[in-house]
């Protein structure tokens, strides 16, 4: 249990970018680890991605059900919000000082395209847990133009659980 707490509160403290770019963090402490298979992890995400709410929090809540039942959940939920729940805390009492300093903007800006490579980076990784079979690359694929055509992403997953309800 120790150990779950402690991998994610590495998640936690490492995992900066929104909840998907943390995937590949809990990925690698879930699956790497042995704790996690990665079809069982592809499937905590996609469960996770039907509920509403931020996913790396979800995710936590599953892999931690998963490995200790409600206290591995509870502490792997404390382990991811902990670190970022203490620098909040300090960021919004210096937050001001710092408003349109050069240096700050340039280390924001030189962290978005490593963002994208981890969002990049976990989509390929999940494809690991999938059959490539024609229907699923086709219902990715439409998946995807709903989502170019911004069609809104809670339609586009409600309509992928109808199918998977209908079909599957």
């Amino acid at each position: 249990m120790w150990s779950l707490f402690l991998s994610f509160l590495k998640v936690g403290t490492f995992g900066f970018g929104s909840g998907p770019a943390m995937l590949a963090l809990i990925e690698k402490e879930m699956v790497g680890k042995g704790l996690m298979s990665p079809e069982q992890f592809t499937e905590g995400v996609a469960t996770g991605m039907a509920l509403p709410g931020p996913i790396a929090t979800k995710a936590s809540l599953y892999c931690g059900y998963h490995v200790a039942g409600v206290p591995g959940a509870l502490l792997a939920l404390v382990g991811m919000l902990l670190p970022s729940t203490l620098a909040m805390l300090l960021l919004v009492k210096v937050v001001h000082q710092f408003r349109g300093n050069p240096k700050l903007d340039g280390a924001l800006r030189a962290m978005k395209p490593v963002v994208v490579a981890v969002f990049l980076f976990l989509a390929f990784g999940a494809t690991r847990g999938m059959s490539p079979r024609w229907d699923t690359i086709l219902l990715g694929a439409v998946a995807l133009v709903l989502l170019l055509l911004k069609v809104d992403p809670a339609w586009v997953i409600i309509g992928a659980l109808g199918i998977g309800l209908l079909f599957y």
